[in-house]
């Protein structure tokens, strides 16, 4: 196999490899939502 065949086969298995692991971890969820009630004079200037 030529060299260049190779690489790109490493190259490959590694994007493919990668994918998988980051499409497997679990995602951020918010438990609580972070906006707060904002009153009249607090947002007058």
């Amino acid at each position: 196999m030529p060299r260049a065949v190779i690489v790109l086969l490493v190259l490959v298995l590694l994007v493919v490899g990668l994918m998988f692991f980051f499409s497997s971890r679990a995602g951020e969820v918010p438990t609580k939502t972070i906006e707060t009630e904002v009153t009249a004079p607090a947002n007058a200037s």
